[in-house]
């Protein structure tokens, strides 16, 4: 009796030991690619993945503006990830789309290509914000190319860049960024702070702030003709959790500042522009 009593609390240890690293390995298998809350990232291991849900959002009616409405929007993205690689569409409010490819390089390199839809000066907000007569600026497709580099181990300090080119309507925009993130484990919940400044040539500068002779003219607007260069610095903060194992919530806060020239286009009500949205997505 002891022996077999004895064989049968072997048994009992061994199966919780398969139950327990089994466990392990598939919470491994389920990690993020990185544990930053500002990549969207609702992997469970290889295979399809997604989020749907929706965000409500405190924003200015288009870059610039210093008329400020509050949206409620969709929110969510498909993703196919193999490995350290995921294959993703992001973003289901078609102002703001992007399609494309994001892949871990030797634990510190995150890159990120694809093409992104963008509409500068949504008609329905330039009624808003009182400049209906200005001729549409248009949607675009563009092509964008991001860099991410990790400081040190755990990626809890980064910098990164992204470079973003379309039409010559549109130009080319370029962004540079250092964050800090405050999470302490390997997923991509808690807070994270991040530091920014864009650039743009011409075309992109006058393609957002810009007004053209023939616009002041339909418009009553002021003309002006930007040069390229700086754009704008700024802040981020964004907080991340997980309700659940198919809920999170995620809470942002910006502000960004003009340059000198920028401000002195009609387009622009003042030299800061802030913002502050809460999403909740399903994950599935």
């Amino acid at each position: 009796m002891k022996i077999i009593k004895n064989l049968e609390i072997k048994l009992i240890l061994k199966m919780l030991s398969i139950v327990f690293c089994t466990n392990s390995f598939a919470e491994i298998n389920h990690l993020p690619l990185v544990p930053l809350p500002s990549v969207i990232d609702y992997t469970h291991g290889n295979g399809w993945s997604g989020g749907v849900g929706f965000k409500a959002e405190s924003a200015a009616v288009f870059h610039g503006s210093n008329h400020y409405e509050i949206y409620i929007k969709p929110e969510g993205a498909v993703q196919w990830r193999n490995g350290d690689n995921i294959f993703f569409w992001e973003g289901f409010d078609l102002n703001y789309a992007e399609l494309g490819w994001r892949g871990l390089v030797k634990e510190k390199w995150l890159l990120e290509a694809g093409a992104r839809h963008e509409i500068v000066i949504p008609s329905s907000r330039s009624e808003t914000a009182g400049i209906d007569q200005l001729p549409h600026r248009g949607s675009h497709i563009l092509g964008f190319f991001e860099t991410k580099y990790s400081i040190g181990n755990g990626w809890r300090n980064w910098v990164s860049g992204r470079f973003m080119g379309g039409s010559n309507k549109y130009g080319w925009q370029a962004k540079v960024e250092a964050g800090h993130s405050f999470s302490r484990g390997l997923d991509n919940n808690k807070v994270e702070v991040i530091l920014f400044s864009t650039f743009g040539n011409k075309d992109n500068l006058n393609n957002y702030f810009g007004v053209s002779e023939f616009d002041s003219t339909v418009s009553g607007l002021q003309s002006i003709n930007l040069e390229g260069g700086y754009r704008s610095s700024g802040l981020n903060i964004i907080y991340r959790e997980s309700m659940s194992k198919n809920i999170q919530i995620t809470a942002k806060a910006g502000i960004e500042l003009y340059n000198s020239e920028i401000e002195k286009s009609d387009l622009v009500g003042d030299a800061s522009e802030t913002s502050a949205e809460v999403s909740v997505v399903w994950t599935f």
